[in-house]
């Protein structure tokens, strides 16, 4: 067998030598063998690229967006109260500790916040905003993933964490300013600040309906619109699995799901978010 001329120099093309050689694409009939990620049959190295910079303005920005306006909402209850939520509602001392430890919020019941008459009723509606913010971010983590090889998935992790905390770092001056519609229609300054959140969260949510897409290997046979082509689809799925030989879903088996559990990792990053 010929020998493979593999880039080794540019780390920047994906080379990575620990994955078993497979095809990548045919030469004189035989087949040639290659562990470089971006050695694909049917597109170039800039065609490639190309590619991977369309699903980073469609997908990363639209779940940056979305875990940008989750993590508003985690901290709009510090900003009403400095606004004065807790004088008007009378909130107590245990109410503070319940609260925060609570997940976030969503939009709808968001918007609910501002027409609370007594704190008790907040501890329910916060419960259930936490139901609903639960399996976002994991879920956006794991949907990156599938598109992106190892070398390219830590740049758009850093990326996608970039938009939502530098919007969440203004999320007390977009608090302050809307404190500032204290009077209007009768609510207070704070009553505000969970409305106009709370809208501006379902604005994004659809626009994330619009825009998120779906996993590769269900966009080969039913492609968004505006995004790649089914052949570009299966480039992607031929990529991570040179990379990793991960692109296709296993079948769900209770007895692996489970054992996860034995492992402390998890249960260490777990924590991380208590």
């Amino acid at each position: 067998m010929a020998a493979t001329n593999v880039n080794t120099s540019s780390p920047e093309k994906g080379y990575d030598p620990s994955p078993s050689p497979v095809p990548s694409h045919l030469e004189d009939g035989k087949p040639k063998y290659s562990n470089n990620v971006d050695d694909d049959e049917e597109f170039s190295y800039a065609q490639q690229r190309s590619i991977v910079r369309r699903i980073d303005r469609r997908l990363l920005v639209s779940t940056g967006l979305m875990y940008c306006v989750s993590l508003i909402d985690r901290g709009n209850m510090p900003n009403a109260a400095i606004a004065g939520m807790h004088t008007e509602l009378g909130t107590n001392l245990g109410f503070r500790y319940v609260s925060n430890g609570l997940a976030s919020t969503r939009g709808v019941v968001m918007i609910g916040f501002g027409f609370v008459q007594h704190w008790t009723i907040v501890i329910p509606l916060r419960l259930l905003l936490g139901l609903f913010e639960a399996g976002y971010f994991p879920g956006c983590v794991y949907l990156i993933s599938t598109y992106y090889s190892r070398f390219d998935m830590q740049k758009r992790y850093a990326f996608f964490y970039l938009i939502g905390t530098f919007c969440n770092g203004l999320s007390g001056i977009l608090a302050f300013g809307i404190q500032q519609m204290d009077g209007v229609a009768n609510y207070r300054g704070w009553r505000w600040i969970f409305i106009l959140e709370g809208i501006m969260t379902i604005a994004v949510g659809i626009y994330g309906y619009i825009f998120v897409v779906n996993f590769p290997d269900q966009l080969v046979h039913k492609p968004a619109w505006g995004f790649l082509q089914p052949n570009e689809c299966r480039f992607l799925l031929r990529r991570i699995n040179r990379d990793r030989n991960d692109a296709e879903a296993e079948p769900f088996n209770f007895k692996k799901w489970a054992s996860s559990g034995a492992d402390l990792k998890v249960w260490g990053f777990a924590l991380i978010f208590l």
